[in-house]
């Protein structure tokens, strides 16, 4: 199952992309940052690796971070370490349901997570993150351990 895993950048605690870079089923790195934040990058880039500039309030941001996903399942990570297990985890657990709560990593199905995203959008609902938006459409995020 290939995917594409969305990651905020943040310059004080640093992702470790390792995982990803290595995991073949891993075709896409989407990273949100600023101006700044992406020009540093740009002068070591990575194969994988989509910069989308934050410009917006954080729902823009968290659509435009969305648009730039070409792969059918997202994982979006907040863990600055992720190893092979909790991937090979969460993508299991996509298999069966569109939305997987992994605690440091989520997973999604791209095309359930632009509709609500957009649908919350669209009427002014509130919420912090992809897991209140599919939430606010009747799929809650189902947890897995490990």
């Amino acid at each position: 199952m290939n995917y594409t895993v969305l990651v905020r950048i943040d310059e004080q605690d640093p992702f470790d992309l390792s995982a990803f870079d290595e995991d073949e089923r891993c075709v896409q790195i989407v990273a949100v940052g600023t101006d700044e934040q992406i020009v540093r990058r740009a002068a070591h880039p990575r194969g994988k690796t989509v910069y989308v500039v934050a410009k917006g309030n954080a729902h823009e941001n968290l659509l435009n971070g969305l648009k730039a996903v070409t792969q059918e399942n997202t994982i979006v990570c907040r863990n600055r370490q992720t190893d092979r297990a909790s991937i090979d985890r969460l993508l299991e657990a996509l298999s069966q349901y569109p939305a997987i709560d992994g605690g440091a990593c989520r997973a999604f199905d791209t095309r359930l997570l632009m509709f609500c995203l957009q649908s919350a959008m669209e009427k002014h609902e509130k919420f912090e993150n992809y897991g209140d938006v599919v939430a606010l459409y009747d799929t809650p995020m189902q947890p897995i351990s490990g």
